[in-house]
């Protein structure tokens, strides 16, 4: 019970405490500017793969066209960014002479690009500190030439990951990497 009542004061003390705060200056002022000082990206790829491999009596020739559409705030109550970004990738012509692994083309090599469109990104991220990010959400996640983690940058389909990765740059020549990754 007193363990109860003790939550229960301090919970109801930060929320008079943020209450009014709140009314001192509202976060959504703040809105247009962000959107205002966002940045749009539009990037496009156009790639034709031949795969010749023994074992297949067929090459595989894919033509696709990767198209990457997202938007970034700029900031938003003291450090928030909010960003999403839509990936699409088409198949140019007819014909699907390769295996992308679930059209059942398996007389042909592997062209691992399945065509679609889904949503590539969408996080939330927060630079409380000098140096300092924390993003949360479905992100892009490299790390150094990005051999063992990345985004498989050579592939149409970028690989992203459902991830909290905190980076830490405050240190000259030095960068601090905390990830948790789910999925």
């Amino acid at each position: 019970m007193k363990k109860s009542l003790l939550t229960t004061l301090m919970f109801s003390t930060f929320l008079v405490s943020f209450d009014a705060s709140a009314r001192e200056t509202n976060p959504f002022n703040e809105l247009p500017d962000a959107f205002k000082n966002g940045k749009f990206w539009l990037d496009s790829r156009y790639r034709y793969e031949m795969v010749e491999q023994s074992g297949f009596a067929n090459d595989a020739k894919a033509s696709s066209l990767r198209t990457n559409l997202g938007f970034e705030t700029g900031e938003i109550m003291g450090g928030l960014k909010l960003g999403a970004e839509a990936q699409d990738v088409s198949y140019i012509g007819d014909d699907e002479d390769f295996n992308n692994g679930i059209n059942n083309q398996t007389a042909y090599p592997a062209v691992n690009d399945p065509d679609g469109t889904e949503i590539n990104q969408a996080y939330a991220m927060l630079g409380f500190f000098p140096g300092t990010q924390l993003k949360i959400g479905r992100q892009k996640i490299e790390v150094d030439n990005e051999r063992f983690i990345g985004d498989a940058g050579w592939s149409q389909n970028d690989q992203t990951y459902d991830a909290a990765v905190l980076r830490n740059t405050s240190l000259s020549g030095v960068e601090f990497l905390y990830g948790y990754v789910n999925n």
